[in-house]
């Protein structure tokens, strides 16, 4: 061994020196409330070297105590590829979610689960339902999701959190003095429940857009008039934000003239005019690809179209097909991007990138 770990062996070993550490093997005792599930709080932890786990077992006596203590634990080292380190925590946490998914399968008990992570951003890439991620992020959160409620995550600082421990690493000595066996002290207390949004930034670079696919086509005969307009009408916005805004907002004043409900902006609301930007395109550029399409009948070979084997949906909306729909863990918009047409370039490139 080199020199620097043959001196690490040997602080190792003496920092075993009168270290006694034991675990109970017994994991629900006799004597219990039996009116109260049994809770299994998980904690997930990354750093630079490695991320891991742990999970403890909290069980009620009958005086109404409470008792918890460690029932698994998990450590792995990074990739030579070293990912981010959000990408770490949001991957501690898939490895919390399938300790918490298994262990709860042995025991023979009803368990109430909670799961406990001191990244804000790993939490809102869980627990967030209306931003798209890059792929790696998708895929793991949809994994985590799947095996867990997202309601039941929480967050906790970095002081507090075992798992810290697991990712970290520990000597005996420190080990047998921390809260790694027993957990935090406030497992102890008899309320987790948490009303905490956690939010994306909007310069977090997992974001990404709505899946657009974009093609070579002309205006037509058929194009609608109304989509001219409305498209003309908004070449005098610069950005993407501002063009749905101004489309959401017409779309109120027509409506409001059959009801009186006052305008409240909302996610809902931006992907309706959102959606509406896409019709007023498909309008203008493929009005005869989609009255094919809905007459039942298929595209000709020589349309520069048929090579993507696209259909309209129950919306009207002209969409990429494929065998990627039998994909379960990809979401609707990302199996079946929307087509728009790259002749309109003052929309497309707000938004999209252009796939040739």
């Amino acid at each position: 061994m080199s020199p620097e770990l043959v001196q690490r062996w040997g602080q190792y070993c003496e920092s075993m020196q009168g270290c006694t550490i034991s675990v109970p093997r017994c994991i629900i005792p006799n004597v219990v409330d039996e009116s109260r599930p049994v809770e299994l709080h998980s904690f997930c932890d990354a750093c630079e070297s490695g991320y891991g786990c742990c999970v403890y077992a909290k069980i009620y006596d009958v005086n109404g105590g409470a008792k918890c203590h460690l029932i698994f634990g998990k450590s792995r080292v990074v990739p030579k590829k070293t990912p981010t380190i959000p990408r770490l925590e949001l991957q501690s946490a898939v490895l919390a979610a399938k300790a918490a998914h298994k262990i709860s399968q042995e025991l023979s008990v009803p368990c109430e689960q909670y799961f406990w992570s001191d990244s804000t951003i790993a939490l809102g890439y869980i627990t967030n339902k209306t931003r798209r991620f890059s792929p790696y992020v998708t895929n793991r959160a949809t994994t985590i999701n799947e095996l867990t409620s997202s309601d039941k995550w929480r967050h906790v600082g970095t002081a507090e959190n075992p798992a810290d421990i697991a990712s970290r690493g520990a000597n005996p000595t420190d080990l047998e003095r921390s809260i790694w066996f027993n957990g935090p002290p406030f497992l102890y207390n008899q309320v987790h429940e948490s009303h905490e949004v956690y939010g994306v930034c909007e310069t977090d670079p997992e974001l990404r857009d709505a899946q657009v696919t974009v093609c070579n086509s002309t205006l037509t005969s058929q194009s609608d008039p109304l989509a001219l307009h409305m498209l003309d009408r908004m070449k005098c916005f610069s950005d993407w934000r501002s063009a749905t805004k101004f489309v959401s907002d017409v779309s109120h004043k027509i409506d409001s003239k059959f009801s009186n409900q006052p305008r409240v902006p909302s996610v809902e609301s931006e992907r309706l005019a959102e959606n509406k930007i896409y019709h007023f395109i498909q309008s203008m550029y493929y009005a005869s690809e989609i009255n094919t399409l809905e007459g039942g009948k298929c595209l000709p070979r020589k349309n520069p179209l048929s090579k993507l084997d696209p259909f309209v949906d129950d919306k009207g909306m002209l969409r990429v097909g494929g065998c990627v729909k039998h994909s379960q863990s990809m979401l609707y918009s990302e199996r079946h991007p929307v087509i728009l047409s790259n002749s309109c370039h003052c929309y497309v490139y707000w938004y999209v990138i252009i796939i040739s």
